[in-house]
């Protein structure tokens, strides 16, 4: 809330005149958006002769000399939108926080009501972060509906896997966890094959391997020739290699030209 004006004190210093005490009325915008204006007389002026504009209009309308605690607001938080009734007044910073949080804002509070009815809005396109959108629907007894009631379907999901193939990566483009894509849809993703899988059919494998190339039996397994070459490689060394084979690849020199 907005203070009143108070009765000047000493600790204030001389009450302002009636005519702005400015030197000329050039203004520079700063890269945060605060308008800066020049008064060189000004006693809390930069090295510039510049003070922000929006605490010099405050000043002319209260007739003295804000404290250094106060804080001025932009009520619309546009920063370069100084007109005296867009400007309020607080005693303090942590007024100032307490009067402005996000949590207690009503458009937003009126926002994320219309969010969580609407299938297509996720949670990454409201303007808060998803900790205070679930602080908000908590406090307001508001229902985000899930994404398998919404706009979540199987046919949605197999056309971000095109794109996303990973799981993690599709997550974020739908809006949902990954933790709900692996419970409910794993299939549709391709999943990375576990370490030493080609183990399990090391004798279909190495009987294949007398007669076909490395890129047929890695196709066979869905996957690459390189990994059935480390696959051989390890068997090599740990004596599961059939005797026959290892004659056969150890008479070549460039073994996987062989394959």
């Amino acid at each position: 809330m907005a203070l009143e004006p108070r009765q000047q004190t000493q600790r204030d210093g001389p009450i302002l005149p009636n005519r702005p005490y400015m030197d000329s009325q050039k203004t520079y915008r700063a890269s945060t958006g605060y308008v800066y204006e020049l008064a060189r007389d000004h006693p809390r002026a930069d090295l510039h002769g510049r003070v922000l504009q929006h605490r010099l209009v405050m000043e002319r309308s209260l007739g003295r000399f804000l404290d250094d605690a106060e804080v001025v607001h932009h009520r619309n938080r546009v920063r370069e939108d100084n007109r005296l009734a867009n400007l309020e007044l607080h005693s303090s910073n942590s007024a100032h926080l307490r009067s402005n949080r996000k949590r207690d804002d009503p458009k937003l509070i009126r926002l994320i009501h219309r969010a969580a009815r609407d299938p297509n809005v996720r949670v990454a396109d409201l303007p808060a972060s998803p900790v205070l959108v679930r602080w908000i629907c908590v406090k307001h007894n508001i229902h985000w509906l899930g994404a398998d009631k919404t706009h979540l379907t199987e046919a949605r999901v197999r056309k971000i896997a095109r794109i996303h193939p990973k799981i993690p990566q599709a997550a974020i483009a739908l809006g949902v966890s990954a933790a709900h894509l692996y419970l409910n849809y794993q299939h549709l993703f391709e999943m990375r094959k576990r370490p030493y899988f080609l183990d399990t059919h090391r004798v279909e494998i190495c009987k294949s391997a007398m007669t076909e190339r490395a890129v047929v039996i890695a196709a066979r397994y869905q996957t690459t020739k390189t990994t059935v070459y480390q696959a051989l490689e390890r068997w090599s060394t740990n004596g599961a290699l059939p005797t026959a084979l290892a004659a056969r690849l150890n008479r070549h020199r460039g073994r996987k030209n062989l394959l």
